[in-house]
């Protein structure tokens, strides 16, 4: 207590090992043609470089799949760019980290997505 003020004391310890509560890189993923997308670079990804993104709990990457096309009016698949994809992606996640006001408690974070595997 300080100045007749009580104050919250911070848990420091972590809940569960194989929860990251650090940020990571978002790496949009096209699972039909093997592509990923960091922000700034698209590359070709192999099966085992997916796993060890998967699997590797000190990767600096959390592997997004992206979403199914939309369709039209008519039926037809409506394909956006990974790029414009992402920069949906980050924007949501932003606008949901913002609303949470950055909170270490909430675990519903888009963002850093926890490393939840």
């Amino acid at each position: 207590m300080s100045n007749e003020h009580y104050s919250v004391e911070k848990q420091t310890h972590k809940f569960l090992k194989f929860l990251k509560y650090n940020e990571k890189t978002p790496l949009l993923f096209d699972k039909k043609n093997m592509i990923v997308f960091d922000g700034s670079n698209k590359w070709e990804i192999t099966k085992s470089e997916k796993h060890k993104i998967i699997y590797d709990y000190n990767s600096k990457y959390i592997l997004i799949n992206r979403q199914e096309p939309e369709k039209d009016e008519q039926g037809n698949k409506i394909e956006i760019p990974i790029e414009q994809e992402y920069k949906q992606f980050i924007e949501i996640a932003d606008a949901l980290k913002n609303e949470s006001n950055h909170w270490d408690s909430i675990l519903l974070a888009l963002y850093p997505l926890l490393g939840i595997r």
